[in-house]
C-alpha cells in the first residue's frame, strides 16, 4: 500500500522539465515522496502535517466537534429494561409460579421460603403468627392449583399422567408420613417453621383463631393491621410474641429449624 503525498513543483525554464523538490522546512508545503510501509527509508507523514499544508488549516478542513456533544453518549433504541417488559413477564408467570408454590408444599416444603418469598411475587414475611396466617389463607389454594395441573396432565395422557401421579405420590408420602411437629415447644414456634405451619393448618384448622382469642386479638383486627418496620408498635409485637426472640426482625427460616424437613 503506498500514499501519494502532496509534492510542490517548479518549472525548469531551460530544460521545460519539472522537479521535485524535497522541503525540509515544516513552514513549506508538504514533504515530497510516496510513503510505502515496506520500505524504512520513505518518510512517515503524520495527520497533522496533512492538515496543515491544506489551505485554511485545520478549522476549514475537519469539522468541528462539540467535546460535551462528543462525551455524551446517545443509548440506542431498545438498549435499557423496559417496566412493561418486567410487568408482562410477571403476569405470565404467574401461573407457573403458584404451580410450583404447590408442587413446592408437597413434595419440597423445605424449599418453601426460597420459592415463595423470594421470587419477587410476595414480600418476605417475618417468622410469628402473621406468617402463619398466610399458609393458613393461603397454602390450601396452592396446593389445589398444583392439584389442577396433575388433572391437566390424567386428560392429556392417562399413562403419563399415571406415571406422575405415581412419582407425586410417592415423595409425598416420603416427605409427610413420618413428619411430626416439636409439640413441647409448638406455641413458641409457631410460624417459625412453615412445614409446622402447614401440618397445623391441615390438622387444627382452628388453631389460628385459638391463638387470636388467647392474644385477645379478633382476626378481622388481624387483617387489617399492617407489620411495621423496625421495633414495630405494640400491637404487632403482641402478635408476634408466640415466637421465638429475635424472630420478628429475622426473615430467613432454614430448613434447620424444621424437625423431619426434607
Amino acid at each position: 500500500m503506498s500514499i501519494l503525498i502532496r509534492s510542490h513543483t517548479v518549472s525548469d525554464f531551460v530544460t521545460s522539465r519539472p522537479s521535485m523538490r524535497m522541503l525540509s522546512n515544516s513552514s513549506a508545503a508538504s514533504t515530497t515522496g510516496i510513503y510505502t510501509p515496506e520500505d524504512m527509508n520513505t518518510p512517515n507523514p503524520s495527520l497533522a502535517s496533512l492538515v496543515q499544508s491544506q489551505p485554511g488549516g485545520a478549522a476549514e478542513t475537519l469539522p468541528h466537534v462539540d467535546e460535551a456533544g462528543a462525551q455524551t453518549l446517545i443509548p440506542a433504541d431498545g438498549t435499557g429494561q423496559s417496566p412493561h417488559l418486567q410487568n408482562l413477564a410477571r403476569v405470565l408467570l404467574f401461573v407457573p409460579w403458584c404451580v410450583t408454590v404447590g408442587g413446592a408444599i408437597v413434595l419440597f416444603p423445605s424449599q418453601l421460603d426460597r420459592i415463595v418469598f423470594r421470587a419477587g411475587y410476595i414480600d418476605p414475611i417475618a417468622p410469628g403468627l402473621r406468617r402463619f396466617q398466610f399458609w393458613h389463607d393461603m397454602g390450601p389454594v396452592y396446593v389445589k392449583i398444583f392439584l389442577a395441573v396433575l388433572v391437566a396432565a390424567w386428560s392429556l395422557s392417562i399413562e403419563w399422567g399415571a406415571i406422575v401421579s405415581a412419582l407425586v405420590a410417592a415423595r409425598f408420602i416420603y416427605v409427610w408420613q413420618w413428619f411430626a411437629p416439636q409439640t413441647c415447644c409448638l406455641q413458641e414456634r409457631i410460624g417459625v417453621c412453615d412445614m409446622e405451619s402447614l401440618w397445623l393448618v391441615v390438622q387444627e384448622p382452628d388453631y389460628l383463631q385459638q391463638q387470636l382469642e388467647l392474644a385477645g386479638i379478633t382476626e378481622e383486627d388481624f387483617e387489617e393491621t399492617q407489620p411495621e418496620s423496625g421495633a414495630g408498635s405494640e400491637e404487632t409485637q403482641s402478635e408476634n410474641a408466640a415466637a421465638p426472640e429475635g424472630a420478628g426482625n429475622d426473615t430467613e427460616v432454614s430448613s434447620e429449624d424444621c424437625n423431619g424437613s426434607l
